[in-house]
């Protein structure tokens, strides 16, 4: 995004959605709650009710952002996976299995 680049941010839209989905966690909620339960003027009784209902909301959101947050992510597809991977991946498991044999070590599938 031109404006978060501007402002020297140096993120792209993409990694900004990222960011402000990651962090609906409750937090406003809490923040909100923690002031009214220092609040004198409030009776205990809505304390209680309030705080639960918070506490409520808070693990929701977290639950919720958790199970999903791998999804948006995939989806999103932020930083493609390079091209090179998979063949750099085979060269290393190939080196790896010729190191094994050297050594005497047996495939897991001759097991």
């Amino acid at each position: 995004s031109p404006i978060l680049q501007r402002l020297g941010y140096g993120i792209s839209l993409k990694e900004f959605i990222f960011l402000v989905y990651g962090g609906l966690r409750g937090a406003i909620a809490l923040v909100m709650g923690l002031v009214i339960l220092e609040n004198e003027y409030v009776q205990p009784e809505v304390k209680q009710m309030l705080a639960f209902h918070i506490s409520g909301i808070v693990l929701l959101t977290l639950f919720i952002n958790g199970l999903t947050v791998d999804n948006l992510y995939q989806y999103m597809q932020m930083y493609p996976e390079p091209a090179y991977k998979t063949t750099y991946m085979r060269k290393i498991c190939d080196r790896i299995e010729g190191e094994c044999r050297e050594r005497g070590v047996l495939p897991l599938s001759q097991h």
